[in-house]
């Protein structure tokens, strides 16, 4: 079958990219044609996946999308496809991996749902979840799967809900590489290490941390030290980290791709996100042994309650800033979340998740073929 994977852009360090490249790699395994059309490519490319990069020109976000968009019609219209996946909300899918949150469930803004950007996004998503529609989703959390039928009234038979799922790294013992990870950032052996994953900082609650940090009792204060891992761009964090006095002890490790080693040098992952559609990176944290310290906005916080914390909605800066404390004070309760953690994780594997998304694609590319060879008949 020929297959067609869109996404807007593709770099190594996302989740998203993460999950849609274990999805192009099993495609092509099985056999199948993989063509990829993105705005761009960065990193390395998979022998056996044509990657074809499509002219966007545009000036703001949500006009590079609407320009891919159109580029990808056109470059559809003259291929034979037997299913067109999207990774990304656009319009035409055959298949939609929904690793974003319901955006129709999460803007109230009258003013901002009156602008450009909320109408786009918000109308391909109607069009890809409408009862009437054919696209079939694939949905990490079960929450977001209620989500989609609330406010699209999308039938539950075309919304297919994943397993969760950690890649196959995090899966296999290796040599413990803490205290090489914790030399490189310039850290103490007896530092206590905070650790924030995700490069869109504003939305995973960077400040919120921060804040949280800025609160720890005093002598607690002089031992912890905050490692940022993401490829966002981190200015406005940097001012917030100064002016509350936690530059010093504050670490931006940008994009990283030995991320592995960075869960294995921390003592707890603070991930207070505003918005998040599963929170993968509270999987990869309990794998580890680390704790994770969450929101109730994360998808995947149920998964992990038993591996960490899990805060109260709607948010409360002093709750987190509380359990903060709690968490770095006592070595034994993070020793018994991380061995609860690990003893999860073996159940949350990739290929589980990836071969069920496949065999939603390949059903799908062959309703398509079947019904082409039904019309030339």
């Amino acid at each position: 079958m020929r297959l067609a994977l869109c996404l807007y852009r593709y770099s190594p360090f996302g989740g998203l990219e993460r999950n849609f490249l274990a999805v192009a790699e099993a495609c092509r395994a099985r056999g199948h044609g993989v063509t990829v059309f993105t705005r761009a490519w960065r990193g390395a490319r998979q022998p056996g996946i044509e990657v074809r990069e499509l002219a966007a020109p545009a000036l703001t976000n949500v006009g590079l999308d609407r320009a891919f968009a159109r580029s990808l019609k056109r470059a559809l219209a003259g291929e034979r496809f037997d299913a067109v996946v999207g990774f990304n909300r656009l319009p035409g899918l055959d298949v939609f991996y929904a690793a974003d949150p319901c955006f129709a469930a999460h803007e109230r803004n009258a003013l901002v749902r009156a602008g450009r950007r909320y109408r786009t996004r918000a109308g391909w998503e109607r069009e890809l979840f409408a009862p009437e529609s054919a696209t079939e989703v694939l949905v990490l959390a079960e929450r977001e799967r209620e989500r989609y039928r609330e406010h699209h009234g999308t039938p539950p038979e075309r919304l297919h809900l994943l397993p969760p799922a950690v890649r196959d790294e995090f899966l296999v013992p290796a040599p413990a590489g803490a205290a090489s990870a914790r030399a490189e950032l310039g850290l103490p052996e007896d530092a206590l290490v905070v650790l924030a994953v995700g490069s869109d900082f504003e939305r995973k609650g960077l400040d919120r941390t921060l804040r949280a940090l800025a609160a720890l009792p005093a002598e607690l204060g002089r031992r912890t030290w905050l490692v940022v891992v993401g490829a966002g761009r981190p200015a406005r964090q940097e001012r917030l980290a100064r002016s509350l006095g936690q530059a010093e002890r504050t670490r931006f490790a940008g994009g990283r791709e030995d991320v592995l080693a960075l869960y294995r040098a921390a003592d707890v992952l603070a991930h207070p996100a505003r918005e998040e559609n599963t929170g993968s990176v509270l999987l990869e944290a309990a794998s580890q042994g680390v704790p994770g310290l969450a929101s109730g906005a994360c998808g995947f916080a149920g998964l992990v309650r038993e591996a960490g914390v899990v805060l109260a909605e709607p948010f409360a800066e002093d709750e987190l800033a509380r359990e903060l404390a709690a968490l770095l004070a006592d070595d034994a309760r993070r020793a018994a979340l991380g061995a609860r953690g690990r003893e999860l994780a073996r159940g949350w594997r990739m290929a589980a998740r990836t071969d069920a998304a496949v065999a939603v694609i390949e059903r799908v590319a062959a309703r398509r073929r079947a019904g082409r060879g039904a019309a030339a008949r």
